[in-house]
């Protein structure tokens, strides 16, 4: 098993797994998801916004991990 950080060439395959992980959490599925997570996944990725992770065993992609990055506005408890 490895895992290794997501790059571009990944993309296709996360908005796959990403479409499967939804139809298995029981959401209705939707022809017009994919096309949108493409795009998603590219600027998230070169931005930084994202860390996606992808194990592979046997070179196939078995399941991916992320870390969404994104700022909150200061809070009463969070002045920073």
């Amino acid at each position: 098993m490895t895992i290794r950080p997501a790059t571009q060439q990944d993309i296709p395959t996360l908005a796959a797994m990403r479409v499967q992980q939804l139809i298995d959490e029981g959401d209705t599925p939707n022809d017009d998801l994919y096309p949108r997570l493409l795009p998603y996944f590219e600027q998230a990725l070169a931005d930084g916004s994202l860390l996606q992770l992808v194990c592979e065993e046997e070179g196939r992609p078995v399941a991916t991990a992320a870390v969404i990055y994104y700022l909150f506005p200061p809070s009463f408890d969070d002045l920073a």
